[in-house]
């Protein structure tokens, strides 16, 4: 009985420590969120490798980092490498469908929405200038932030902050933990506690430094569903994929690429 009390008093104290020092959470699972709403809660996604990703490699997150190193090694500096990337990548969205990381994840979403003590939005990397095709890819799998955005049209967002719908885009070049620091001193709603689930261990590392210089409650939760994804990411496939989308605007499934 002893050792069961001791048990039950660690685990407390893990709990509280961790939402003192706000830890980072490593979860495989959407649903492991959940158990950390408390009080009034602000739940910010991010999008690609977190809620949705495309059907195949061409156009994947991954796909867009592969870019990024590629022109980089041709020659491009940083700044031009990043922003060819984005070029090719945004044309592919514009063409490419996308399915849900977890088929569970828009159910998990809405039902957030739906509670009176959680307000949910999104916080992506992707250029505002996708805003009209990413509500489209989103809504083809059933999720639409803008039913529970704390985030209002004609709201005074800072100018490196743009704000539709219920995403917040900044770009690939920001830091998170910022943007999220200004969306929070634009909200007039004060939150027991803020819950920020992104796939990219920089971008929960800001978020949580952050929140921390704030003295916000919060969790960062590394999300690694699409890590195996990521981990296989095959190259090959990537570019016989991209050269017959050039050609004929027509986007070969990995199947279909590896023959």
């Amino acid at each position: 009985m002893k050792a069961v009390i001791q048990s039950v008093l660690s685990a407390m104290l893990v709990l509280t420590n961790n939402a003192a020092n706000a830890e980072i959470v490593e979860i495989n699972k959407m649903s492991a969120v959940l158990p950390y709403v408390s009080g009034k809660t602000l739940v910010v996604f991010d999008l690609d490798n977190t809620i949705i990703e495309p059907k195949q490699t061409l156009g994947s997150d991954q796909w867009f980092g592969y870019l990024v190193d590629k022109y980089g090694k041709a020659g491009e500096t940083p700044d031009r490498a990043t922003d060819h990337a984005i070029e090719d990548w945004s044309e592919v969205q514009h063409a490419s469908a996308m399915v849900p990381v977890e088929s569970s994840t828009p159910g998990l979403v809405e039902r957030l929405q739906r509670r009176s003590d959680v307000d949910v939005m999104a916080l992506t990397a992707r250029p505002y200038e996708m805003r009209y095709r990413t509500r489209i890819q989103l809504r083809s799998v059933g999720v639409d932030f803008e039913k529970d955005a704390p985030i209002a049209k004609g709201m005074d967002l800072p100018a490196d902050l743009n704000f539709h719908r219920g995403i917040v885009s900044i770009g690939p070049k920001q830091s998170k933990g910022e943007a999220i620091t200004k969306i929070l001193a634009t909200i007039s709603q004060e939150y027991d506690r803020v819950l920020f689930v992104d796939d990219k261990a920089k971008h929960t590392k800001s978020v949580d430094e952050a929140l921390a210089q704030s003295g916000v409650e919060h969790f960062s939760f590394r999300y690694g569903a699409a890590d195996p994804k990521v981990k296989g990411f095959d190259a090959e496939i990537a570019e016989t994929q991209f050269v017959f989308f050039q050609k004929t605007g027509v986007i070969l499934s990995d199947r279909e690429a590896s023959k």
